[in-house]
């Protein structure tokens, strides 16, 4: 397991290839697939990395930007929030990552104390970092790292930094509660339902806010409009997988309900997305009171096992 995933274009390995030193020589380890050659599984081996890597740099040139498979490993980082993207030539990046912050690498001599990739090393562990991307992407990293702390630092900033921001308030409260200060997590879920109400009455329907809403009802020990909230919620959108996801979450750390949770939490594990899902789970303190339930193993085994099938593929050159 790496903790870095670099995307790029086969083109482009000579300066890729300083940039990957220099951020081992940090101590992050890096997959980026040198040695595939023509004849192996391509699809299997990438889809496999890029799940389990904690972040994914994105190498954006005039080569990579015409790549399907880099756009698409792109996308996969931003969704999971873990995206970290640089960029040589000045290369017009896709539309889709644009509200990303970027590092220029043109001016950079290769040197691995040079200012740039030190701000790319930066962004990958979170330090100093101002972009509002940035730090929920540092977030992310930490809490995948099991670095609690370091997580609720990074979410805490991102909360001030943009006041429709429900999910940074939602995390903190997912955080506070498995490091046991339960007077944050109630100032974290105030936070995150006010912000969640003003969405829900620009858009009553949103499934997401209502998983964020319901949460942060269950935390300040609101169970029956949690519980009201989340049945409504239910009917509009069955499909919402984000939504079960957290549901599940509430009904097992505020409601006490496991096998409702388990309910709940089997169809998402059951969908075309659960590679995404069982990496989450993994590192998820809401999940560690299952970890030994025999139900909750099996249904985490048969998604391991349909990802892993799913993953196999036709060799498929990657450029």
């Amino acid at each position: 397991m790496a903790d870095v995933f670099v995307s790029y274009a086969r083109h482009d390995k000579a300066r890729v290839a300083p940039l990957v030193a220099a951020i081992e020589a940090s101590g992050w380890s890096v997959w980026w697939d040198p040695e595939i050659c023509p004849g192996q599984e391509f699809d299997r081996q990438i889809v496999a990395e890029l799940r389990i890597a904690t972040a994914v740099l994105v190498v954006w040139t005039p080569n990579s930007v015409e790549s399907r498979w880099v756009r698409g490993e792109a996308r996969e980082g931003a969704e999971r929030g873990s995206l970290v993207p640089v960029r040589f030539e000045r290369a017009e990046l896709p539309i889709d990552v644009r509200t990303f912050h970027t590092t220029d690498l043109d001016d950079w001599s290769g040197d691995p104390q040079g200012r740039q990739v030190q701000e790319v090393i930066h962004a990958l562990g979170g330090q100093d970092a101002e972009s509002y991307e940035v730090i929920r992407s540092a977030a992310y990293l930490s809490y995948r790292r099991q670095r609690l702390e370091d997580a609720i630092r990074y979410w805490e900033k991102a909360t001030t930094l943009m006041e429709t921001d429900i999910n940074s308030p939602a995390m903190l409260m997912s955080c506070y509660v498995a490091v046991r200060d339960s007077g944050a997590a109630r100032r974290s879920a105030r936070i995150a339902l006010s912000r969640a109400e003003k969405a829900l009455a620009q858009d009553p329907s949103s499934g997401a806010v209502m998983a964020y809403s319901a949460y942060a009802l269950a935390t300040l020990v609101e169970a029956e409009r949690a519980k009201d909230r989340m049945n409504r919620a239910m009917l509009i959108d069955p499909g919402d997988w984000n939504m079960r996801y957290n549901f599940a979450c509430v009904l097992l750390i505020h409601l006490d309900e496991p096998d409702v949770a388990l309910n709940v939490l089997e169809p998402v594990l059951e969908n075309v997305a659960a590679g995404y899902y069982l990496n989450h789970i993994k590192v998820d303190p809401d999940f560690i009171r299952l970890r030994d339930n025999p139900r909750f193993k099996a249904m985490i085994a048969a998604a391991a096992a349909r990802v892993a099938e799913e993953s196999y593929g036709g060799p498929s050159l990657r450029i």
